[in-house]
């Protein structure tokens, strides 16, 4: 079925009464299972049926992972889905070293440090761009500069030493940060064009190789000039004056995929046809593909191959069905590419200074602790108005500064917005995970 339409027949399936026995989601849509399992209750509970049939997927779906898809009342209805790659940040700073080299420029370890050579790449390379932001394209990358300031994310929570959770805006630092990125843009020190290019212009831009310093995922991410590749080096946060830079964590969770209804006659058999693909082989086959098609083996382990087909292309595509892929089930049976260690090397180069939050709260708050249907419904609404006044405001901010009047106006905004109700209701959902 067409993923657009997915919801609607899956409602109106619930609705008529008659149910499948088992309940598969997709990658685009999911299972309704707040809604199915714990409130109707057309969803059976897992939790000893997974202990009893399905020693698979309990082999693989480690305690933190059971924990994500445990719902409000401590029971799961469904069976997660998962490819975690290991790679435990998002954001990355790479600068380039021939400009640094050409001019005789020590590699910057404070803001201060860090303007300075943006001005001095301005001077040297006046066609160029001194700073730019990821490969994506839009203002907000930009606003990961918050960072520098100690605060792990622009959009979203930190956890304070008390256990409270706070909305990032509120920490010291976060208006010096667009305070800082208002003067860039005045000096014309970032890409002018950073509000209106997509991902196509900004990587064409990157394919050129005239860019100074970036914030990205890889600096192959979306770039095909492999002197850009060359340049682009890994350097560490820099920190502005009394502030630790401090990272934002990625973190993976598994999707609510697979759930079993309460007509279904042949439940045992049910979960032991479910375990059955998480057979290794069957894993390998359904996540990576066919051996000689689209990987070749190597000391054993699955090596993919560099011209794979499209899912069209196959009569069995690529990670269709039930599969779950911790980390450490990819580094025993694939062999990783030399970008991916390329980034796991980085990443973890940053946790090992100390500059990666130790957890991801948003995830916590958002995936890791069971909420009430009413609790994802508000705190959705919530949501939608704080973030679009997170990027209109910031946006602005750097365009026309910051003043002491416009900072207290996006404040109250913030709060005629619901941000103390916001935060009540996370503050609520961490104190369950704590």
């Amino acid at each position: 079925m067409a993923s657009q339409d997915a919801n609607t027949k899956l409602n109106l399936m619930m609705a008529s009464g008659t149910y499948a026995d088992v309940v598969m989601g997709g990658r685009s849509w999911g299972i309704g299972v707040d809604e199915y399992g714990p409130v109707q209750g057309i969803y059976l509970p897992l939790d000893d049926l997974i202990k009893e049939w399905m020693p698979n997927y309990d082999y693989l779906c480690a305690d933190r992972f059971k924990n994500i898809l445990k719902r409000a009342d401590g029971k799961m209805y469904s069976l997660g889905i998962i490819a975690e790659d290991g790679i435990y940040l998002e954001i990355k700073h790479y600068m380039n070293f021939k400009w640094l080299d050409n001019l005789n420029l020590s590699v910057p370890t404070t803001v201060n440090e860090l303007t300075d050579v943006f001005r001095a790449f301005k001077q040297n390379y006046p066609d160029g761009y001194p700073f730019n932001g990821l490969s994506t394209g839009g203002a907000w990358p930009l606003f990961n500069s918050v960072n520098m300031w100690g605060v792990s994310r622009w959009n979203g929570w930190t956890l304070n030493d008390d256990d409270t959770v706070e909305w990032t805006v509120f920490k010291p630092g976060y208006r010096e940060a667009f305070e800082w990125l208002h003067m860039l843009y005045t000096d014309e020190l970032v890409d002018p064009e950073f509000l209106t290019q997509d991902a196509n212009m900004l990587s064409a831009k990157l394919d050129e190789n005239n860019t100074g310093m970036i914030f990205a995922w890889s600096p192959k991410n979306r770039v095909n000039n492999e002197e850009f590749w060359e340049d682009m080096k890994l350097i560490m946060p820099v920190s502005a004056d009394g502030y630790q830079a401090k990272m934002t964590r990625r973190e993976s969770a598994p999707n609510h995929h697979t759930a079993v209804t309460i007509t279904n006659k042949y439940v045992p058999e049910t979960m032991r046809w479910l375990d059955a693909w998480l057979e290794t082989d069957t894993i390998i086959r359904n996540y990576w593909g066919i051996e000689g098609k689209h990987w070749e083996s190597e000391n054993g382990k699955v090596k993919q191959l560099l011209d794979t087909p499209t899912l069209e292309d196959d009569a069995f595509g690529f990670s269709t069905g039930l599969y779950f892929i911790p980390a450490w089930f990819i580094d025993a049976h694939s062999v990783r590419s030399a970008d991916t260690l390329m980034i796991l090397e980085h990443t973890q180069k940053y946790i090992d200074a100390g500059l990666v939050e130790p957890v991801h709260i948003n995830n916590v708050i958002g995936s890791y602790v069971p909420r009430t249907a009413e609790e994802i419904e508000r705190m959705g609404i919530l949501f939608t108005d704080i973030n679009t006044l997170m990027l209109d405001s910031g946006t602005n901010f750097i365009i026309n500064g910051v003043s002491d009047r416009s900072w207290q106006e996006f404040l109250d905004s913030l709060k005629a917005a619901g941000i103390d109700e916001y935060t009540a209701l996370a503050q609520g959902v961490y104190n369950r995970f704590k």
